[in-house]
């Protein structure tokens, strides 16, 4: 770790000052700057750019002595990955955030604090000059292939620093590719990436959400929005990944009144937010599925589909501690609750609540249903973004316990798929863990059996 990049200091000094007796949790704030991390504008003319470069500028003004170094220590703990820093956070406010493992200790964080003035520097130039010294040393040591020279500036080492990620692309895959961006269909059959998004994946080297949005709730709502109760069971059923039959009219989108259920999604397929096959619309990809997920978690107007998704990150916590009580409570919560998922036969209906318990894992998760794994094809299988987090199988069982579940996870090996190649490390570095949903469809009260059990501990 370097002094000024990706420094421990910043954690140290965030730790000494949480453990403190007077301390008060100001860590809400972090959630709000994640947008503005998120954020690929340019500060001049708010344009999008090609090449990935973001230009952002955040002050936050204090008097003297009213936390700032405090402040600028616990943003750079939490975003920098100058060392890990989950049990410092984890039981303050931005621990309880849905996207709190997203950015966490995830980027490269420059902390420069400047009340400290070495005995060595007695004028201004002196105390600049040896932190750009030590600076483009840290760069240096972080980015060795950069091609630096010994007369680079700060800014031309920050530039090649750039270069240098830029070059050596390594987070897009052609299977992200497909999970966030396929999923539409011509008239003919054919299947048809979101272009414009796979463009800037590949300029950004970033698998992430490039829908533009033009106010709070976007388009998106705004669609939805026209008769929410025409649609709203729909969009529930479309987040469960099933499928809906609709009539779809390409006329209806230009109209300027969508009165009707089909208008609606008439003019939706039209704009890019459904895909169109068979007669019937669905969300296509994971960069839509964000989407309608932000919505359903925010517009209260959506009744039991709203407080059916507000569980969901709960789920996944849950799952993590093993704590299958929850678990249970949650499920059974969500098939109790009227719904249209309930109008399907028992034995697709579970598998589609739990697309509906694990909504908010898709911030976290590339998800797969019945992917081959091992020796057979598994129910669900999450994919971690980062390589260290917990990898997740679920198998599900209808009228059987949820401890032939875990077996069957065991005797067909599906945790092989977590494995690296035979000659190299292990793709993911995490625990795997091995869950087993059980449902009695013959049972009046509903009820659900789960068990958690770690398949191979973080490495």
């Amino acid at each position: 770790m370097g002094v000024y990049l990706n420094s421990r200091k910043s954690g140290s000094v965030f730790r000494r000052t949480a453990q403190s007796l007077y301390f008060v949790d100001k860590t809400a704030i972090l959630d709000e700057l994640i947008p503005t991390v998120e954020q690929k504008k340019t500060a001049e003319d708010g344009q999008e750019l090609g090449s990935g470069r973001d230009i952002r500028y955040i002050c936050i003004t204090r008097p003297r002595r009213f936390g700032k170094t405090v402040m600028a220590s616990m943003i750079a703990s939490y975003f920098g990955k100058g060392e890990p820093s989950r049990e410092a956070f984890q039981g303050l406010e931005i621990g309880k955030s849905a996207r709190f493992e997203e950015h966490l200790n995830r980027h490269n964080v420059i902390y420069i604090s400047f009340n400290e003035v070495p005995d060595e520097c007695r004028t201004y130039e002196q105390y600049i000059s040896r932190i750009k010294k030590r600076l483009l040393g840290d760069l240096r040591t972080a980015y060795p292939d950069a091609g630096f020279t010994k007369d680079d500036a700060v800014w031309d080492a920050l530039y090649e620093t750039y270069m240098a990620q830029d070059i050596h692309p390594r987070n897009v895959t052609r299977e992200g590719l497909r999970y966030w961006y396929d999923g539409y269909h011509t008239k003919a059959g054919e299947r048809v990436y979101n272009p414009r998004s796979v463009v800037l994946a590949l300029n950004n080297n970033n698998l992430g959400n490039y829908w533009t949005s033009s106010g709070p709730y976007d388009e998106l709502f705004y669609y939805i929005g026209a008769n929410v109760d025409a649609v709203k069971d729909d969009v529930g059923l479309m987040i469960a990944d099933i499928p809906v039959p609709a009539k779809v009219r390409e006329y209806a989108a230009t109209s300027m009144e969508l009165k009707t259920r089909d208008e609606i999604f008439s003019a939706m397929v039209v704009y890019g937010f459904l895909n169109y096959e068979n007669g019937c619309v669905s969300i296509p990809n994971k960069e839509l599925l964000d989407k309608f997920s932000d919505m359903v978690q925010k517009e209260q107007s959506l009744g039991n589909v709203y407080r059916m998704t507000r569980e969901s990150g709960r789920m996944l916590r849950a799952t993590k501690a093993g704590d299958t009580k929850t678990m249970e409570e949650i499920l059974e919560f969500v098939h109790h609750t009227e719904s249209p998922l309930q109008v399907y036969s028992n034995e697709a209906e579970l598998a589609s609540i739990i697309r509906w318990v694990y909504l908010q894992a898709i911030d976290y998760y590339r998800i797969e249903r019945e992917d081959k794994a091992g020796l057979g094809y598994v129910d669900y299988i999450f994919y971690p973004y980062r390589r260290d987090d917990d990898a997740i199988i679920i198998e599900l069982k209808v009228n059987h316990p949820a401890k032939e579940a875990i077996l069957q996870i065991k005797d067909r090996r599906y945790a092989l798929r977590f494995e690296g190649k035979i000659s190299g490390k292990p793709e993911y570095t995490g625990r795997i863990l091995a869950v087993g949903i059980a449902y009695d469809k013959n049972d009046p009260q509903k009820r659900h059996e789960c068990k958690v059990e770690v398949l191979r501990e973080k490495l």
